[in-house]
C-alpha cells in the first residue's frame, strides 16, 4: 500500500516519529489504525452495555457463564494467533 501526503502531512508524520520513537513510518501508521481498531471496539461495547442496561435483566445460570468462559477463552486463543 501506497500513500501520498502533502508536504505538510509528511513533516507531521516525520515530527510524531521522532517524538514518539516509530521505528518507521509503516510502525506509526499501524499504531494510528491499531489505536483506531481499539476506539471502535469500545465503543462497540459501550453501546451493548447501554443496550443491555435498557433491558430487565434476569439472574445468571450456570450456562450463561460457561457461555461467557468458552467466548473469553475462543478470544484469547483468537488473539495469540495474532501476536
Amino acid at each position: 500500500m501506497t500513500i501520498e501526503l502533502p508536504e505538510e502531512l509528511s513533516q507531521f508524520v516525520k515530527e510524531q516519529m521522532a517524538r514518539f520513537h516509530y521505528s518507521d513510518v509503516n510502525d506509526y501508521f499501524r499504531s494510528l489504525l491499531e489505536e483506531r481498531q481499539r476506539r471502535d471496539l469500545r465503543e462497540e461495547l459501550e453501546l451493548s452495555l447501554l443496550e443491555a442496561d435498557a433491558e430487565p435483566s434476569t439472574p445468571m445460570k450456570k450456562q450463561d457463564w460457561d457461555d461467557i468462559r468458552r467466548r473469553g477463552t475462543a478470544e484469547i486463543e483468537r488473539r495469540k494467533k495474532r501476536a
